[in-house]
């Protein structure tokens, strides 16, 4: 037997028993839980505590684990929207700025960061950051007109042994080693 929530002759929520139990809100279900409106549908999870760890969060389970999706207020300086396997905080998005960690990185410093040192960076193994692509892969860095693009190689003892930088300003290219230009 179904089940509705109804005023003014609309049907607000339905509870439809066919043999897998659905349940709609704003109109008849197609999956076990299906939310519809005309305009924006929106599934607001609310934490109304205050401490840190009151967090509101999503998951979503499978035999293999849990994967979770979370706005944690615990950490960047406003919080973050987290994303979360086997591994805490694969990837974070800073609340305050939009700035995305990843590898662990939870306190992202530049808008792409990855793995945990400091600045935007790419670290650990070789294929942290891969192009893989059928046909043609590019990785573009672009600038404002009087900007300059620049890829740093460093270690942790030096924070830029090398680099590949270009200047808009008078379309110059320029390798660098040991921190010192040697071809322009």
């Amino acid at each position: 037997a179904d089940f509705r929530v109804e005023s003014d002759g609309n049907t607000h929520m339905l509870f439809v028993d066919a043999g897998n139990n659905r349940v709609g809100i704003g109109g008849t279900p197609s999956e076990q839980l299906h939310i519809q409106n005309a305009n924006d549908a929106i599934v607001l999870i609310e934490s109304t505590g205050s401490d840190a760890t009151d967090d509101a969060n999503v998951q979503l389970k499978t035999t293999n684990g849990t994967f979770t999706i979370q706005n944690d207020r615990s950490i960047g300086t406003s919080g973050a929207l987290t994303f979360a396997g086997n591994t805490s905080n694969n990837i974070v998005i800073d609340h305050n700025d939009g700035n995305v960690g990843m590898n662990g990185n939870t306190n992202p410093t530049g808008e792409l960061h990855i793995g945990s040192g400091s600045g935007a960076s790419v670290s650990g193994s070789a294929d942290d950051l891969v192009l893989d692509q059928s046909g043609n892969a590019g990785l573009t860095i672009s600038t404002g007109a009087s900007a300059v693009a620049s890829i740093f190689f460093a270690d942790p003892g030096s924070v830029s042994a090398g680099y590949v930088q270009y200047t808009h300003s008078n379309n110059a290219l320029a390798f660098a080693t040991q921190a010192t230009e040697r071809m322009r």
